[in-house]
């Protein structure tokens, strides 16, 4: 059983370490192909979730292999992170501030709610009944092909009637590539993160529809107080993971009309890479990018 001031204390430091991420890649793509603030962000997200993707595969063949690459992928980039601070370049990117801390404020916040009044002695074994009706236990999916992975055992196995492919991976390779524990309580804080990251598709919206700050702070907060935030911020099955993916394809789409033709194509890879992210994330994505795909089809004829 994990103290409270325990939990509280890898919380801050996961999801602090998590944003150093976004921000270093969110660097690397800004600065590799001369992006605005929300593709550079889109940009981040894509290679964030590559990583993830590429960090699953290669625990499947060796997981030794896959440690360290890991560790040399977050030195990496905590590296870069640290010569931002150092060369003073961190102002650049104040305007992340605001979706990361929302984002990161919202997990923890849930997380607190989750595992109050005696929840961390359960850890997520509480989330499929903490904030409404008893769910399945898809929450715990991901965390399991994870535990197969690190100990060489075949994941497929432990999934009951379920083919692995019927569980798109991305969750699985992001906790491997972002948890700084292989713990049940690690495996929360980063998934619940990664849950609230549907924030950071709102706040792409917001961006791209050039809402004043005001309003885009409001319709943050709101997005906060939603139920389905709530619960499937803790009930970590990976539908927010794939919304959040989704909503910046939305952005994209919908919301800017780039200039010139190289943003085009850079906005087009982006968009693609998106869609596939979504996908990987959760199959339920393919409902709403038909959707996507019949809006953009009545809008060009």
């Amino acid at each position: 059983m994990i103290s409270p001031y325990g939990f509280l204390a890898y919380a801050l430091l996961q999801t602090v370490t998590i944003c150093a991420l976004f921000v270093a890649l969110c660097d690397i793509a800004r600065r590799a192909f001369r992006l605005d603030a929300l593709m550079s962000a889109c940009a981040a997200a894509v290679l964030l979730g590559l990583l993830g993707y590429l960090s699953f595969w290669l625990a499947y063949a060796s997981y030794a292999m896959f440690g360290v690459a890991k560790i040399a992928v977050l030195a990496g980039l905590l590296i870069r992170f640290g010569l931002l601070v150092h060369q003073r370049r961190i102002g650049d990117y104040r305007w992340l501030a605001e979706p990361l801390l929302y984002t990161s404020l919202f997990c923890i916040a849930v997380l607190a709610l989750g595992f109050s009044d005696g929840g961390l002695s359960h850890t997520v074994l509480n989330a499929d009944h903490r904030f409404t009706h008893l769910l399945p236990a898809d929450n715990l999916t991901s965390l399991s092909v994870a535990v197969a992975l690190r100990f060489g055992e075949n994941p497929t196995s432990l999934l009951g009637d379920w083919l692995l492919s019927d569980r798109p991976p991305l969750q699985t390779g992001l906790y491997l590539l972002l948890g700084l524990r292989s713990h049940v309580v690690a495996y929360q804080v980063v998934a619940s993160w990664l849950q609230a990251t549907f924030l950071l598709g709102v706040w792409a919206i917001a961006i791209g529809a050039m809402l004043p700050a005001a309003a885009r702070r409001t319709v943050l907060f709101a997005c906060c107080l939603l139920p389905v935030a709530l619960v499937n911020t803790y009930f970590v099955w990976p539908k927010l993971l794939s919304a959040a993916y989704l909503l910046l394809v939305f952005a994209l789409l919908f919301c800017r009309q780039p200039e010139s033709c190289s943003a085009r194509r850079a906005s087009g890879v982006l968009i693609g890479a998106l869609t596939a992210l979504a996908l990987l994330s959760h199959g339920s994505s393919l409902f709403a990018l038909i959707g996507f795909t019949i809006v953009v089809l009545t809008f060009q004829t």
